[in-house]
């Protein structure tokens, strides 16, 4: 037979269990200092990986603001181009109206000049025919408003 072991004092056992509890203490704590450094490098590794998004998104926030600026930029010149296209109509408007008026005026000119040279031309027919000077037959004075008038006189004249 064997013998049998020297009885364990209590002291000792308590001392066992508590290196035991020890023990699987610092396993615990290795298992989450562990667990802590992969979390650690797993935080850092987002991290650059939003730093490049940051930057990312800053250029994508300068797009943005260059799009909504080119945006507003092309609003602003629609509405000059419409308040422009507006005025060249009303201008065309004008333009037309003088056109029509000048051509209107061109025609009352035309007329008045043919009435004219139809009067003159009667004029040296008329001398023609009578042998007179015209100038002698034609003498305006003040007052008279028309040249028949003055002709009637001349003839009561002579």
């Amino acid at each position: 037979r064997r013998p049998s072991p020297p009885p364990v004092s209590p002291r000792k056992e308590s001392l066992k269990r508590d290196i035991t509890s020890m023990d699987q203490v610092l396993r615990n704590l290795q298992d989450k200092t562990d667990s802590l450094s992969k979390l650690y490098r797993d935080l850092e590794d987002e991290t650059k990986t939003n730093t490049r998004d940051i930057g990312n998104l800053q250029e994508s926030l300068v797009k943005v603001a260059s799009t909504r600026d080119i945006r507003d930029t092309i609003n602003r010149v629609g509405g000059q181009a419409s308040s422009l296209i507006t005025e060249l109509q009303q201008t065309q408007r004008n333009v037309v109206k003088c056109l029509s008026e000048a051509e209107q005026a061109r025609r009352e000119y035309d007329e008045l000049k043919q009435k004219t040279e139809s009067i003159l031309l009667q004029l040296q027919q008329c001398h023609l025919m009578n042998g007179m000077n015209i100038s002698s037959r034609l003498s305006l004075t003040p007052g008279s408003s028309s040249p028949d008038s003055d002709v009637n006189k001349e003839d009561k004249i002579i």
